[in-house]
Formats: structure tokens, sequence, C-alpha cells
């Protein structure tokens, strides 16, 4: 069986069931995701998005558009806006 997963926190909450799929060799396990880390007989692909969100963008669709939330008054801790900054 083929068997791909789109995560862009690759593997996510699916790292368990992807190394217990590709154990057997019957399988082919594949991954697309923002980050790879190594699953052994799992092949992996990485992608970056190709722009940043717009200034339009709601804050929520940040994390999906550009893969972090900006920081504001009430969205982040003063850390969290200070090193984005």
């Amino acid at each position: 069986m083929r068997i791909l997963f789109v995560h862009q926190n690759t593997p996510g909450q699916h790292k368990h069931l992807a190394r217990h799929l590709a154990a057997d060799p019957a399988n082919q396990v594949a991954f697309i995701g923002k980050v790879q880390r190594h699953i052994p007989r799992v092949a992996a692909v990485t992608y970056k998005p190709g722009r940043e969100p717009g200034a339009a963008t709601h804050p929520y669709i940040h994390l999906f558009e550009g893969g972090r939330a900006p920081c504001g008054p009430g969205w982040c801790s003063d850390s969290a806006a200070s090193s984005r900054t």
C-alpha cells in the first residue's frame, strides 16, 4: 500500500502510525511537510511557502500562510514578540 501524510510539522501526531506502517515492507510511506525528521523507511519531502502572508490576512490565518503567528498586544508573550521583530 502507498501512504502519503501531509502535515506542516511533519510527522506531527502521525509519527507512531508512520513507523508502524513503514515496518511492513509491502507499504511505501512518505511525508510532505515544512520540516524534515528522519523516520526509518519513510520518504520525506519538505516545502517552503512561496510568500509571506499579506498585511490584510487575518492573524489566525498567518499560521497557515507563513508558518508563524504575528505578535501584538494579546497575541504572544513579550519574549516571543521581541524575538519576531
